[in-house]
């Protein structure tokens, strides 16, 4: 019987993670005011930390496109080298508050029995390329200048969790 105070515990752990709103880690400032249409279309990943979901995969891209409920569709596809193949996953992001400001929460889903979530803050859309302090950085087109004085947006974005 002492097994049940703690599965208790350990579920309203995860009830209370999963009810709350994420923020930002703290010195981590988004984009705000924040206009989506500028984010809409496909993006090419310049630099990233290798998440299990693109471990080895090439030409990595995320395509980011409208919702009829408010959200945004994703789609990270990149190329196999190992397989010879393309390889897609499909993803949901949502809003985390208000759509003025660049934090979103994005499910990817089919990469497991579990689904994969992380958490997105979009720290500057530049004009010109910056070297990223953060985990992402994303080009606007496969010719994209990815040196300094090139054009590239750059993203703070968190380790996905599994949920």
């Amino acid at each position: 019987m002492r097994i049940l105070p703690i599965i208790t515990a350990i579920a309203v752990s995860f009830l209370s993670v999963a009810c709350s709103t994420p923020r930002p880690p703290p010195g981590v400032t988004v984009v705000s005011p924040f206009d989506v249409q500028r984010y809409l279309g496909t993006w090419y990943e310049i630099a990233r930390f290798d998440h299990p979901f693109e471990s080895g995969l090439e030409k990595v891209t995320i395509a980011w496109h409208p919702r009829v409920d408010g959200g945004l569709d994703v789609v990270n596809k990149g190329y196999n080298p190992d397989r010879g193949m393309w390889q897609k996953t499909d993803g949901v992001a949502y809003f985390t508050g208000e759509p003025s400001r660049a934090a979103l929460k994005i499910s990817f889903f089919g990469l497991s029995t579990a689904a994969i979530t992380s958490l997105l803050w979009i720290r500057s859309i530049v004009t010109r390329w910056s070297a990223a302090r953060s985990r992402l950085s994303l080009a606007p087109g496969p010719g994209a200048d990815h040196r300094p004085g090139g054009q590239a947006a750059d993203a703070g974005h968190c380790h996905p969790t599994g949920l």
